[in-house]
């Protein structure tokens, strides 16, 4: 029981020690009261604890929270950037959502796949999106698509989240209430 307030812990602390002066004088009229009834009978006396023991450690605020909290961050980071990039290569389509926030007013996004070969019996595809409108074309940042695209990822690893602890959190409220 942690108490905060200074008062309520001295009082505690108070009466722990009456509790254990009041057990060794009853512990000394046990070994009396033997002692004149039966002679040689030994008794076993208990040495109360120390109060300073008994006294709760307070947790240090420190660095013991920081590093488990940056891993967990970074993995769910890199987790969200993982699914965005895989979900651009292979459907490339998917990032065209993002037009109205990439492209200027009048243009569209549009994206060109080409496939190509480095080995005999490999080959790889390569993804570019650019902006076209009327005016002509120009690059999209590569960037910006797969930062908006791991946002959307982050979005729906949060819904997901939630939605299976809500479903979580429902079937164990029917256990625990016996329904």
């Amino acid at each position: 029981m942690l108490m905060d307030d200074p008062q309520q812990r001295i009082a505690e602390l108070e009466r722990q020690l009456a509790q254990q002066k009041r057990i060794a004088e009853l512990e000394r009229q046990l070994a009396d009261a033997r002692a004149a009834a039966g002679g040689d009978q030994s008794v076993e006396r208990r040495q109360p604890e120390p109060i300073a023991y008994a006294a709760p450690t307070r947790k240090r605020a420190g660095a013991g929270w920081v590093l488990p909290v940056v891993a967990v961050l970074g993995a769910v980071i890199a987790l969200c950037a993982g699914v965005g990039a895989a979900v651009t290569a292979v459907i490339p389509s998917a990032a065209l959502w993002m037009s109205p926030i990439v492209c200027r007013s009048g243009y569209e996004m549009a994206y060109n796949t080409s496939h190509y070969s480095y080995k005999p019996g490999q080959s790889g595809t390569s993804v570019s999106f650019q902006c076209v409108g009327d005016g002509g074309a120009y690059d999209v940042n590569d960037f910006a698509v797969f930062a908006l695209q791991s946002l959307l990822a982050g979005l729906v690893l949060c819904v997901a989240v939630a939605v299976g602890r809500a479903i979580w959190r429902r079937s164990h409220r029917r256990t625990l209430g016996g329904r």
